[in-house]
C-alpha cells in the first residue's frame, strides 16, 4: 500500500481524535457511577483499564503516522543542493530535535500507563510507596 501526505494526515486526525475519547473515557469512568447511576457507568469503571490499554493502542498507531509523515516530509525536501551542502546543526540528529521530545512524550504515556496497569488488585509497578 502507499502512503501520501494526505493519505497520513487523515491517519492522523483518526488517531489523534480516536485518543482523545478513549483517554477521557479512562479517566472519566471512576467518576461516572456517582454522577450517572447506570449498567453503562458501572461496566466503564469496572473496566477502565480497558480503556487505558486501548489508548495506548490507538496513541502507538499515532507515533506510526508521526514517523510515517517525518519520512514522507524529509524525503519530499531532499535536493541535490542539499546532499551536496555542508553539515549543519540539525543535520547531525538522527531525525529533527523536535522528533526526540515527541519520543520523550510518548515515553511518558507509556511509563504512567505501566504505573497505572492492575494485575489482582495490585499495582504492577510500583513507584511511589
Amino acid at each position: 500500500m502507499h502512503w501520501d501526505v494526505h493519505g497520513v494526515m487523515l491517519w492522523l486526525r483518526v488517531t489523534a481524535r480516536l485518543s482523545g475519547i478513549l483517554l477521557a473515557a479512562s479517566l472519566a469512568a471512576p467518576a461516572l457511577p456517582r454522577l450517572w447511576s447506570s449498567s453503562i457507568s458501572s461496566w466503564m469503571s469496572a473496566n477502565r483499564h480497558r480503556f487505558t490499554l486501548l489508548f495506548a493502542l490507538s496513541h502507538t498507531l499515532h507515533l506510526g503516522g508521526v514517523i510515517t509523515l517525518a519520512r514522507l516530509a524529509s524525503g519530499r525536501s531532499s535536493t541535490r543542493a542539499q546532499a551536496t551542502a555542508t553539515l549543519e546543526l540539525h543535520e547531525c540528529f538522527l531525525f529533527p530535535p523536535s522528533s526526540y521530545f515527541l519520543l520523550c512524550y510518548f515515553l511518558l504515556c507509556y511509563f504512567l500507563l505501566l504505573t497505572g496497569l492492575k494485575k489482582n488488585g495490585r499495582v504492577v509497578i510500583e513507584i511511589w510507596q
